[in-house]
C-alpha cells in the first residue's frame, strides 16, 4: 500500500480504507491494464464501457449514452465470474464474490435468474474428464479437421468449446445418415446438421 501512495496518489486516497488490494485495484491501476481490461469487458457488455477516474470505476452506458451500471472493486470479482461461467470456465468458491444489488431491474432479473441456473448447474456437475480442456484441444488436432498444436491456441476458449460441440453434432449426424443409409428411416432430417446447438431447461 505505502507503493500504490507514492506512485499512484489518487488511487491510494480511494482504497485506504480497503484492508487489502483486490484484483481490480491490480488491474486498473495503471491505464495500460485498465485499456486491457475495459477492452476484455466489453466483449462481453453490450453497452459502452467507460472508466470513471474520478469514482475509480467502469460506467455502462446506454444507446442514450446515460449511465446504467457499473464496474468496480465491489462487484468485478462478480462480473468476471460470470464472463468465466460463459467460457466454461469455473473459479474456486473461495474466489467468488457476493452479488451486488443492481440499481437496474431487468439487470438484476437476469443476474438473479443467471445465478439459479448456474448454481443448478454446479450442484449436478459430476466433473466429466472427457469435457476437460486439455482433452478437447487433443481431440480436435487428432481429428484433421485442419487444427494442429501449432495453431488451435489462436481461438479463444468459447471458440474452442463451440467447435468441439459442433464437431460432435457433425459427427452424431454423419452416424445417423449412415443408419438410415442402410436400415432406411422415416424419422430423418437432411438438415438436421445445420441446425443449432440448444440447451432447454
Amino acid at each position: 500500500m505505502q507503493y500504490v501512495s507514492a506512485v499512484f496518489p489518487q488511487q491510494a486516497i480511494l482504497l485506504q480504507k480497503a484492508e487489502q488490494l483486490s484484483v481490480f485495484d491490480m488491474m486498473t491501476l495503471q491505464k495500460d491494464f485498465r485499456t486491457m481490461l475495459e477492452q476484455a469487458l466489453s466483449f462481453f457488455i453490450v453497452e459502452k464501457l467507460e472508466w470513471d477516474e474520478k469514482a475509480y470505476k467502469f460506467t455502462t452506458l446506454g444507446a442514450d449514452e446515460k449511465t446504467i451500471g457499473e464496474i468496480d472493486r465491489k462487484n468485478f470479482d462478480a462480473v468476471r465470474d460470470m464472463a468465466l461461467q460463459m467460457n466454461y470456465i469455473n473459479l474456486d468458491k473461495s474466489q467468488s464474490s457476493v452479488p451486488t444489488k443492481s440499481t437496474n431491474k431487468k439487470v438484476q432479473e437476469l443476474w438473479e435468474k443467471a445465478q439459479k441456473h448456474l448454481k443448478k448447474q454446479s450442484k449436478s456437475a459430476t466433473g466429466n474428464k472427457n469435457y476437460r480442456i486439455g482433452n478437447i484441444i487433443s481431440k480436435l488436432c487428432a481429428a484433421g479437421l485442419g487444427y494442429t498444436f501449432h495453431n488451435i491456441y489462436d481461438l479463444t476458449v468459447y471458440q474452442l468449446y463451440d467447435c468441439f460441440f459442433q464437431y460432435g453434432c457433425l459427427r452424431s449426424s454423419a452416424l445417423n445418415e449412415a443408419a438410415v443409409a442402410n436400415h432406411g428411416g422415416k424419422r430423418f432430417d437432411i438438415q438436421d446438421w445445420l441446425k443449432p446447438i440448444t440447451q432447454e431447461g
